[in-house]
């Protein structure tokens, strides 16, 4: 579950599917892809009750916003941050599942920037070709909120608001 933390993570998910809003056996099927255990039927509703509720909740603002991305992104931006409380037996059964890890799975894990940037560049391939700028520009945006960087999500907003001082920032540089 490393992945989706915010509901953000849970819209950005929706939206980059380019799947209805109202979607959660989506989400459930994307969150079980990622916990790769077998869960119980009862941890298995519970999942979809909590993520039918957050997509109900999730349809509302959107509908509140006029279906205007702008819009619902800044007047829900404090509601998307909030961390995703997965429901607890949902997740007691992931912790007493994942309590003994493989052996050796966090020796070979490297960083991102520790790679080189022709690697980097195969890592990107995909999304770079599934998603329009715009669409990663936003996704990275928030990615920098979520993970506590939030000059860079500012100076990142800045620049998809005022596209025409890229060239001044970068003579900064």
């Amino acid at each position: 579950m490393e992945s989706i933390r915010t509901k953000n993570d849970l819209y950005l998910l929706l939206k980059l599917s380019k799947t209805n809003l109202n979607n959660h056996l989506f989400l459930q099927t994307e969150i079980l892809k990622l916990t790769k255990v077998k869960i119980s039927e009862g941890a298995l509703k519970s999942l979809e009750l909590s993520l039918r509720y957050f997509c109900n909740n999730l349809h509302k603002k959107w509908v509140g916003a006029s279906y205007n991305e702008i819009r619902f992104l800044n007047k829900h931006d404090t509601w998307l941050m909030q961390n995703y409380i997965l429901p607890e037996d949902f997740a007691s059964e992931i912790r007493i599942k994942n309590v003994s890890p493989n052996r050796g799975s966090n020796l070979n894990e490297t960083k991102f920037n520790n790679y080189s940037d022709r690697h980097k560049n195969r890592i990107t391939e995909s999304p770079r070709n599934n998603y329009s700028s715009d669409e990663l520009l936003h996704a990275a945006k928030f990615k920098c909120k979520t993970e506590g960087k939030n000059d860079m999500a500012s100076i990142l907003n800045y620049l998809i608001e005022n596209p025409s001082e890229a060239n001044r920032i970068k003579k900064n540089m």
